[in-house]
C-alpha cells in the first residue's frame, strides 16, 4: 500500500540487489524500488527464513531483485522507451563478449510528470467552521547506471565484478487556502493559505567483487567476496502559514535531514565435500558501517 514494502504482514524488510546487499534501499524503499524499470528485472526472489550466511536484520524475511544477465556472444544490445499520462520510462544496455571476457554496461531510468492532487474539506462545530480547498503536486524521477564484467581466468578460476551508480528523489508542493468562520461573539471570517514543499534526493554507488576457485573434487570450491556501497541522502521541508488579507505570517517551519552511510563486506567461503551426502561449509564474514544523519532546522515561528 502507497508503494510500502511488507512480507507476512511485516515491514521489517530487507532488498537485496543480485544477492547482494545496497545502501540505496537504506532510506527510502518505495522510491528506490521505482528507479528500478521492470523490463530490467529478471525474477524477484522471496526468503521468509534467511539462512544462517545473512546478517540478522529483516526479520520480515528478504526481497532478492534479480537483474537480466545477457549472455549472447559478440556485441549486442537494446533499447526500450515507454510512456504514459504519469509514467515515463527508458532503458538501454550494451554487452560485449569475447572468449573468456565478459563486458556490460546498462543506462536506465523513470520520470513521473508532475502530477497534481485537488483536496477540499468543510467542517463545522457548533457556532464555528472551517472551509480548506487546495491541492498538492509531485514529481519523481531517478535513473541507474552499471558497468560489469566476468573473466573466467582459467576452467576452475572465475572473477566479476560492478559499478553501479543510483540517483533518484522527488520534490512535493502543495497549497491549501483556508477560511475560518464564527458566530460568537459575533459573526467573523477569517481568511488565511499555507504553503508547504518537500524535496528529498538519493545519491549512492554500489561496487563488488567475486572471485570463485573450484577444486579436483565435485563441489569444492573456495568463495571469496568483496562489497562496498555509499550513499547520500538529502530531505527537506518547509511551510508557512499567513493571513491574506494583511499578507502577514504567522506561523511557518523550515527544516532537513542528511544521512551518508557507507558500508563494507568481506566474506570467505569454503565448501568441502566428504561423501555423496555429506557436506561441510565454513564461512567468514566482516561488515564495516558508518553511516552518519544531521537533522536541522533552517527557522521556526511558532504560532
Amino acid at each position: 500500500i502507497d508503494g510500502n514494502v511488507s512480507l507476512l504482514g511485516d515491514g521489517n524488510v530487507r532488498v537485496f540487489i543480485n544477492g547482494k546487499p545496497s545502501a540505496m534501499f537504506d532510506n527510502n524503499l518505495a522510491d528506490a524500488l521505482k528507479a528500478i524499470p521492470a523490463n530490467q528485472i529478471k525474477s524477484i526472489e522471496i526468503i521468509t527464513s534467511p539462512g544462517a550466511q545473512y546478517d540478522a536484520q529483516g526479520t520480515g524475511g528478504i526481497i532478492n531483485i534479480i537483474l537480466k544477465d545477457n549472455k549472447a556472444k559478440g556485441i549486442n544490445g537494446n533499447c526500450s522507451l515507454s510512456g504514459g499520462s504519469r509514467y515515463e520510462n527508458g532503458s538501454a544496455n550494451v554487452h560485449v563478449k569475447n572468449g573468456d571476457l565478459d563486458l556490460n554496461a546498462s543506462l536506465s531510468g523513470n520520470m513521473q510528470l508532475n502530477t497534481k492532487t485537488l483536496s477540499s474539506s468543510n467542517r463545522t462545530a457548533d457556532s464555528s467552521g472551517l472551509i480548506q480547498d487546495g491541492y498538492g503536486a509531485t514529481e519523481r524521477n531517478g535513473y541507474r547506471a552499471q558497468a560489469g564484467f566476468a573473466w573466467a581466468i582459467t576452467k576452475n578460476d572465475d572473477i566479476n565484478g560492478s559499478f553501479s551508480y543510483n540517483n533518484y528523489g522527488n520534490n512535493n508542493t502543495g497549497i491549501v487556502n483556508m477560511e475560518q468562520t464564527t458566530d460568537y461573539p459575533f459573526p467573523t471570517d477569517t481568511y488565511s493559505v499555507r504553503n508547504s514543499n518537500s524535496y528529498y534526493r538519493y545519491r549512492g554507488t554500489d561496487w563488488n567483487i567475486n572471485y570463485k576457485k573450484k577444486f579436483s573434487k565435485e563441489g569444492q570450491e573456495l568463495n571469496l567476496s568483496y562489497q562496498g556501497s555509499s550513499g547520500r541522502s538529502i530531505y527537506t521541508f518547509g511551510q508557512n502559514q499567513f493571513y491574506t488579507l494583511n499578507d502577514s505570517l504567522f506561523a511557518g517551519a523550515e527544516g532537513g535531514n542528511g544521512v551518508t552511510d557507507i558500508e563494507h563486506y568481506l566474506t570467505a567461503d569454503y565448501a568441502h565435500p566428504f561423501t555423496k551426502d555429506i557436506m561441510l561449509n565454513v564461512g567468514a564474514k566482516g561488515t564495516f558501517s558508518r553511516i552518519n544523519s544531521n537533522s536541522y532546522h533552517l527557522g521556526l515561528i511558532p504560532p
